[in-house]
């Protein structure tokens, strides 16, 4: 959903770095410009690939993993004047270490979201005009007796998003 929103807001280019499987998949297909498939157990590759193909930076980097520690390397993909978004979901006791000089020396701006209940018109909005496309990322659908397996699935991240429902 945040990659079309991003492209319905403007985003010229929008790059989405993300671990191989169904949610890069469907991302590529609904929003992303270019899609870089990522291993978590080896970053510095990927960080490498990523800085290599685009020296400049990116205007806006989008943390949405809730990783501490790929939040700590959100500054190094920014281009110098641009923005970094925490915007995933962290561990209260969860700290960074960003250097306030690179943060300086860059001119980057760091912005925190949470969730904003003004803006549920416009999302509904997006929703009713089929803007946002959300029927493909449902790609399980589960009798409530059978919520083990779907948690299996979300366990598994064989599904995207997965419907539980109430015979």
């Amino acid at each position: 959903i945040l990659a079309q929103l991003l492209k319905l807001n403007g985003a010229a280019h929008l790059t989405v770095a993300a671990p191989a499987g169904p949610k890069l998949d469907l991302v590529s297909h609904l929003a992303a410009d270019e899609v870089v498939p990522i291993d978590r157990t080896d970053s510095q590759y990927h960080r490498e690939r990523l800085l290599e193909e685009h020296p400049r930076g990116f205007d806006y980097v989008i943390e949405a993993t809730g990783s501490p520690q790929l939040c700590n390397e959100a500054l190094q993909y920014a281009r110098p004047g641009g923005h970094v978004v925490v915007y995933g979901v962290y561990p209260a006791n969860a700290r960074l270490n960003w250097s306030p000089y690179e943060i300086f020396q860059k001119q980057l701006t760091i912005v925190g979201s949470f969730a904003q209940t003004h803006c549920f018109d416009r999302a509904l909005a997006y929703l009713e005009s089929h803007k946002v496309k959300v029927n493909e990322m449902v790609t399980h659908t589960f009798a409530l007796e059978d919520y083990g397996r779907a948690l299996e699935t979300l366990r598994s991240r064989q599904g995207i998003k997965i419907i539980i429902q109430q015979s």
